[in-house]
């Protein structure tokens, strides 16, 4: 790895062997110049490396990120397969499958430059090979790409040598999936003690890197595979990665009996201070659903009048008529629960109903957004959305103004008491 300031002098790095070419590339991009002078660069001419930065095209950095993926246009003849003694590590955007990609790995076998990973504007030459060897740089890199990693920092600073060229870090995948590559790729950056500033993930250039490849190749999206929830919840874990961690924990702890049940070697892999968080938030979720269940299987709300609507003693609002408010409820319960019967059979639904093709019963998912449709709606018909509420903060809820409508008031009042009537607070509407 040879590295350039102001002076062009050089100074050499040697990989022991050929590096994953995702790994490379992950890494690789050109930082555009805002990003510059937030990133850590302890062992680097800054200004010359700032100076480089600016000169390179506004969006290169996009377009060697998106040449390397797979179908994307190639720069160089690297897709010719005429010999393929060994295979690399590629990702289809399709999923696991390489889905028919070839890539030719001939150059990084001779040591030869891989136009995809080049980039002129760069500071840090990689060599896969010693230089008695006589071969020379096969990547060229911005010096922020591995600016995280205070091995890599010193070594540059040093200018001492890592192993004897090939052979010594071989590629250990017999299926080279999108979760074991990054599952290597994770080892490597722990071995190279990659991080941050606060030490929470492997530094911006790897985030930002990961951040992408999540978003193009679906690594995020668990919606229809067990596994594949558990596989984004380790990957988050072992690339540090927040963004994919939460939304596979969301998922995971909406499917957490169906994962037990699976009985899948992966989850062992999941940390236990993970599993306990998945196993506590699972049990919250059960008692807020079950809450909801109850409320909405007869739209029961007994609460609702049990406060400001039950007493007698409010002088302010002796005007309002809480027992025809309640009668004009209870109709509108009989009529809700009428036609929702009418509409699915009975209520809650039952499977294989002749109105319904469910096929399982209660409050599917499928019940619950037609019931949030129609609420929304009801909604929409219903509130007066000039009248803004001072419920979101309950700051002068219970005092009357002069000129404060006491009917508009004494509603409000009976909607704050009933959503803090129990756990979880519901967030506050009219």
């Amino acid at each position: 790895m040879t590295s350039s300031g102001l002076s062009e002098k050089r100074s050499v790095l040697r990989l022991p062997s050929p590096m994953p070419p995702f790994l490379s590339k992950s890494i690789s991009a050109q930082p555009s110049p805002a990003r510059d002078n937030r990133v850590l660069v302890k062992p680097y001419d800054v200004s010359a490396s700032a100076q480089r930065s600016e000169q390179s095209p506004p969006r290169k950095a996009e377009k060697l990120r998106r040449s390397f993926l797979p179908g994307g246009r190639s720069r160089s003849n690297s897709h010719d397969t005429s010999s393929r003694p060994v295979e690399a590590w590629v990702i289809s955007p399709m999923g696991s499958e390489n889905s028919g990609i070839e890539y030719n790995t001939s150059l990084l076998v001779k040591g030869e430059k891989v136009p995809e990973l080049w980039n002129d504007a760069a500071n840090i030459c990689v060599h896969l090979y010693p230089l008695e060897t006589g071969h020379g740089p096969s990547f060229k890199i911005p010096s922020t790409s591995i600016a995280s990693s205070p091995i890599f920092t010193e070594l540059i600073q040093n200018t001492f040598g890592l192993g004897k060229g090939p052979g010594g870090r071989r590629n250990r995948l017999a299926q080279p999936s999108p979760f074991a590559i990054f599952m290597e790729i994770s080892k490597l950056l722990e071995e190279f003690a990659f991080t941050s500033y606060d030490g929470l993930s492997f530094g911006q250039e790897v985030d930002l890197s990961f951040g992408f490849y999540i978003r193009q190749i679906g690594l995020g999206d668990v919606r229809n595979s067990r596994e594949k929830t558990v596989e984004a919840l380790v990957l988050g874990e072992r690339m540090r990665s927040a963004e994919l961690y939460n939304e596979a924990f969301a998922h995971a702890v909406g499917k957490y009996s169906a994962i037990v049940d699976l009985k899948s070697q992966l989850f062992s892999m999941v940390s236990a201070q993970t599993r306990q968080r998945l196993d506590r938030a699972h049990l919250d979720l059960l008692n807020r659903q079950h809450n909801v269940n109850v409320r909405i299987e007869q739209f029961d709300f007994p609460s609702l009048f049990a406060g400001v609507a039950n007493s007698t003693s409010m002088t302010e609002f002796r005007a309002v008529r809480f027992k025809q408010w309640k009668n004009a409820f209870l109709r509108m319960r009989h009529f809700t629960l009428s036609y929702y019967k009418s509409v699915f059979g009975s209520w809650p639904p039952k499977a294989s109903s002749r109105k319904n093709p469910f096929s399982e019963s209660g409050l599917n998912r499928l019940v619950l957004k037609a019931l949030y449709s129609d609420m929304c709606a009801l909604y929409d018909l219903l509130a007066d959305r000039q009248s803004l509420t001072p419920r979101v903060i309950d700051q002068g809820l219970f005092e009357m103004q002069e000129g404060d409508d006491p009917v508009i008031t004494a509603l409000r009042r009976m909607l704050s008491e009933f959503d803090n009537s129990s756990p979880p607070v519901l967030p506050h509407t009219l």
